[in-house]
């Protein structure tokens, strides 16, 4: 929530009633929130964030700015004039939505860079083009008449770079000190740009003053940042934001206070954040001309990246790379360790940031489409394991084929070849003719026919000389020798067998 009235004790809103219904039919309700700061030219990244209420709370829809597409059980949903979002009804215990928003990162470069803006409100604008009544207008923002002589001959020097705005983003209490302007003043006298004052002033409460949450009530006379500022010199948030916003605003710079909760603390198992009551926060919010609002926090021990950081992905893992880092930065050089730390985050953030573009794409679509794409996708899944399959089976196929191939030119198995070669010459020799388109086999049954006598020793030899030639199991010296002999004995069987028939 942002408030932009302050009257020395509360904050509060300026239009706080008025409230602009947005409707949907059915999620998501598109909310359109950046469309409030057209001309806000900073990049934005997309932020998804899912809200579980663990307790009732108010009807203020938690998100970040700016909420562009809200996942929501309502049909409407009601957005204020500072950006903030209402539901209809109080958040009940066991609600679950979610919100995407267009989260603005900011360059501090670019911020210093801008020139310093003279602001004139929205409605004392108008004036000055029909009375040129000018002093009237500055004195409205800048109280010209509490402030230095060097401050408003500073002021002269920005005539030409005028910039308009809404008046309240200016409003300060009528009892604000001189002493707060003053002070405001000299913190940043030496800075030529809004960022680096707003800076000067964020770096001065959070150095000079003291964060308890213990401290006694304020008076009820006394204004509250002059109070904190002159006597207390200790508070907690509100006090710090409060007075960072009324420093910036008495030297003519637009600032709000904004509440919400920090980020609470991580659950590294779920990888969710945890927020309770006690993380509830109050911090700053400095207008810049075409970029828009900035986010600062004075309050010590709070830190502000402009440009934040990315969803981390699996908490979990990051959680045990730490400790893995932890236990090797004891043996090996912090600066190699460093950088393989940096290569495997950035791996993993590379994965998981593949995996949520392709899960929105796909939850994006309509159950047609999606059906469509399950089929193709089935039938390309189904098409590969076939591919697959057919060139490991020819990969197999080709290694046995080189398997046997190793096998059969081999050495020694081109000596079986010759044995019996010269086996069927010796048996042509004494009368068995061999013709061309017998096998071994059926050469041998012709001379069985003749030689039944010795059918039991040519079914071994068979037998031995296909294993031999043929089989998967490598030759030896001695398998050689032996069918060297085996079949010279059968050899002189047949001529023996043969002789006695003649």
């Amino acid at each position: 929530m942002a408030f932009d009235l302050y009257d020395g004790k509360n904050w509060k809103m300026t239009k706080p009633y008025e409230l602009r219904k947005i409707f949907g039919d059915r999620p998501p309700i598109y909310t359109r929130m950046s469309l409030e700061v057209k001309k806000d030219l900073s990049p934005k990244r997309e932020l998804v964030q899912t809200f579980y209420i663990e307790k009732e709370q108010s009807n203020l829809v938690f998100s970040s700015p700016y909420a562009e597409e809200v996942y929501f059980p309502s049909t409407y949903l009601m957005a204020d004039t500072y950006g903030g979002l209402r539901s209809p009804v109080e958040l009940v215990e066991g609600l679950t939505y979610t919100v995407v928003s267009n989260v603005p990162e900011f360059n501090k470069k670019d911020l210093q860079s801008l020139a310093e803006p003279l602001y004139i409100s929205d409605q004392d604008y108008k004036k000055i083009l029909s009375d040129d009544d000018f002093s009237k207008a500055l004195n409205k923002i800048y109280k010209l008449d509490t402030h230095t002589n060097s401050f408003s001959e500073k002021l002269k020097k920005n005539m030409s770079n005028i910039n308009i705005f809404t008046e309240n983003y200016f409003q300060l209490p009528n009892n604000i000190s001189k002493g707060i302007i003053q002070l405001a003043e000299e913190i940043t006298k030496k800075s030529t740009n809004q960022f680096d004052k707003a800076m000067d002033i964020q770096n001065f409460l959070q150095n000079n003053f003291k964060y308890n949450l213990e401290i006694p009530e304020f008076p009820e006379d006394a204004e509250t940042v002059n109070y904190f500022l002159f006597k207390q010199k200790e508070g907690y948030c509100e006090h710090f934001a409060t007075s960072m916003v009324v420093m910036l605003r008495s030297i003519g710079i637009p600032t709000r206070l904004v509440t919400g909760f920090s980020p609470g603390t991580y659950n590294q198992i779920t990888a969710y954040h945890e927020i309770k009551s006690s993380d509830a926060h109050a911090w700053v919010e400095v207008y810049f001309p075409k970029r828009g609002w900035v986010t600062f926090d004075p309050t010590p021990g709070y830190v502000v990246n402009l440009s934040q950081k990315k969803n981390e992905g699996n908490v979990l893992a990051l959680y045990y790379l730490s400790k893995i880092y932890d236990f090797l930065k004891q043996y090996i050089p912090e600066s190699i360790i460093n950088f393989a730390k940096i290569s495997l985050e950035n791996t993993i953030n590379a994965f998981i940031l593949i995996f949520s573009y392709i899960s929105k794409f796909i939850f994006a679509l309509d159950i047609k489409s999606m059906f469509i794409i399950i089929i193709i996708s089935s039938f390309i899944l189904l098409l590969g394991i076939f591919i697959n399959f057919k060139i490991k089976t020819k990969k197999q196929l080709d290694e046995k084929q080189n398997k046997l191939k190793n096998l059969f030119e081999s050495k020694l198995r081109l000596e079986i070849v010759n044995i019996q070669e010269n086996f069927i010459n010796d048996l042509e020799k004494i009368g068995y003719k061999y013709e061309n388109y017998y096998t071994f086999n059926e050469y041998l049954q012709t001379i069985l026919l003749k030689n039944t006598q010795l059918e039991s020793n040519f079914n071994d030899f068979i037998s031995k000389t296909y294993f031999l030639r043929y089989g998967e199991s490598n030759l030896s010296e001695k398998d050689l020798e032996n069918y060297k002999k085996e079949s010279k004995l059968l050899l002189e069987k047949i001529i023996e067998l043969s002789t006695s028939l003649k």
